[in-house]
């Protein structure tokens, strides 16, 4: 077994699900400011190796989020991401973007299905993954409304 360390995680290459399912947790719960991780770079060095070992989810989970904001006075929404929609075998996602008036609500539906999954699948669990880290990260534009 081989193993490397970064700032953050230690690896192992055996490894590769739990350090690639370590790694969205952490950027997705420690929002790093300073720090420009390049997903895409990391994925292809992932998938350039062979994976060896089946994907292993012994649970499953749901979570919903829902957050409304409150759109400041003089402002309104220029552009708001398109709803998305992704079902596959490891689980489901849905995020959806309502604005009304001066709130803007957002809603976000993930479940995680549990089973185990051949190693051969492991580029679809990765582009799985990869779509609901882009969709988190959608941004809406407000724009200032012309007051006279």
């Amino acid at each position: 077994m081989h193993f490397f360390k970064t700032n953050y995680l230690c690896f192992s290459t055996e490894l590769q699900l739990y350090s690639v399912v370590l790694l969205l947790l952490f950027v997705h719960f420690h929002k790093l400011k300073n720090q420009k991780l390049n997903l895409e770079i990391l994925n292809r060095r992932i998938l350039n190796d062979k994976r060896l070992f089946d994907i292993d989810y012994p649970y499953s989970f749901h979570d919903i989020d829902s957050i409304e904001i409150k759109i400041p006075q003089g402002y309104s929404p220029e552009s708001i991401p398109k709803d998305l929609s992704l079902n596959s075998k490891f689980g489901s996602y849905k995020i959806s973007y309502t604005a009304d008036g001066d709130k803007l609500k957002v809603e976000r539906d993930y479940t995680r299905f549990a089973g185990r999954f051949p190693a051969s699948d492991f580029s679809d669990f990765t582009k799985f993954y990869n779509d609901i880290y882009r969709a988190d990260r959608s941004r809406v534009v407000l724009i200032k409304k012309d007051i006279n």
